[in-house]
C-alpha cells in the first residue's frame, strides 16, 4: 500500500478542506515558523478512528473534519505537523497539542504557543 492509497479524490468539498488545512500552514509560516515543504492529502480511511495523521513532511486530514471549527482544524494540522516534521512518535497527554485527542480546541494563540515548543521559529525579520 502506498500513500496515493489513502489519498481522497478531489471535489469541491475535498479542495475546501484541503485549501483550510494549507491555509493554517501559511498562517504558520507567516508567524515565523520554519516549515519545509508539506504534502497535504485528505483521506476518507477512518480505519485507525483518528482525525489525521502525519510522516515523511506529509499531513492527511480525515473528511470528516470537514465540518470542524478553525480553532479544531488548526490545532489538527499543528498536531500532525510536530508528526511529519520532526518524525515525533506517539503523544504527550500533558500537552494539550500532542494529546492523542482533542477534547477543547486552543485558539490560535495557544496553538502556536505549544507549537513553538516543537518546531523553531524563526525570530530574525
Amino acid at each position: 500500500m502506498n500513500d496515493n492509497d489513502y489519498n481522497k479524490q478531489m471535489n469541491k468539498d475535498t479542495y475546501s478542506l484541503r485549501k483550510r488545512a494549507m491555509g493554517f500552514i501559511y498562517d504558520m509560516k507567516e508567524y515565523g515558523f520554519i516549515l519545509p515543504r508539506i504534502r497535504v492529502r485528505i483521506t476518507n480511511d477512518d480505519r485507525h478512528n483518528v482525525a489525521g495523521w502525519g510522516s515523511d513532511k506529509s499531513i492527511w486530514i480525515a473528511e470528516k473534519a470537514v465540518g470542524m471549527s478553525d480553532d479544531f482544524l488548526r490545532q489538527l494540522v499543528a498536531h500532525e505537523l510536530v508528526h511529519a516534521v520532526i518524525d515525533y512518535k506517539g503523544h504527550d497527554e500533558r500537552c494539550g497539542l500532542m494529546k492523542s485527542a482533542i477534547e477543547t480546541p486552543m485558539n490560535k494563540k495557544d496553538c502556536f504557543k505549544h507549537l513553538s515548543k516543537y518546531i523553531k521559529l524563526n525570530l530574525v525579520d
